[in-house]
């Protein structure tokens, strides 16, 4: 992203051990979900996912970066109740968060 974007690319991620369902299902500490974004649009432009059963989530995410989905359009969705779709959202969550950083500099 950077190679394409340079610094208007930014990124953020969210550990599945920090979700509700881990909870019910603990997840190991280094399995995480990164969502790769630009600082002036908002637009998704990648997702990362690593862990297990990644290919089987990974879904979420792809089809925000498949239809031009920005990271107001994640916080604006609902994701069904105590599943890992919790991890995105808080990674885009942290994203907004970042822009409020990007307006000081």
């Amino acid at each position: 992203a950077e190679a394409a974007y340079g610094d208007d690319a930014a990124c953020a991620s969210a550990k599945f051990s920090e979700t509700v369902k881990a909870c019910v299902q603990p997840r190991p500490d280094d399995e995480f979900l990164k969502v790769v974004f630009r600082k002036s649009s908002g637009a998704i432009v990648g997702v990362h996912i690593f862990g297990k059963d990644a290919s089987e989530m990974i879904n979420h995410g792809a089809s925000f970066v498949n239809r031009g989905g920005t990271v107001w359009d994640v916080l604006h969705s609902i994701p069904p109740a105590v599943t890992y779709d919790e991890c995105f959202l808080r990674a885009v969550r942290k994203a907004c968060y970042s822009f409020a950083a990007f307006d000081k500099k």
